[in-house]
């Protein structure tokens, strides 16, 4: 074979192989309640697509933001909420369902 078919076939074997890659689902059964957001994204292998939601509350002292994770295929999605920096609940997003309201 020569040398530029080989380097082409390289090529298209590697794009292959890292697009596969992207279409892994999120594992939640890696994650637990309480983790933080820097321990869910290392369990999960991959930091969320998007934050949908945010809020600062002065009385008491609390920050809630909700995330979005899409699994394999972008398919599903999930929103995971973190008060005060952890993990507090999740839930797959329903198809009629909009942003959440904190």
């Amino acid at each position: 074979m020569t040398k530029p078919i080989k380097t082409l076939l390289t090529f298209v074997l590697a794009s292959v192989l890292t697009s596969c890659a992207t279409l892994k689902g999120v594992d939640l059964t890696a994650i637990k309640i309480g983790m933080s957001k820097t321990e869910v994204q290392a369990a999960l292998k991959k930091k969320p697509d998007n934050i949908v939601a945010a809020k600062h509350y002065t009385d008491p002292e609390t920050i809630i933001e909700v995330v979005q994770y899409t699994g394999a295929g972008q398919t599903r999605t999930y929103y995971l909420y973190f008060v005060n920096d952890k993990l507090d609940k999740w839930h797959e997003v329903g198809p009629n369902e909009g942003r959440p309201i904190i």
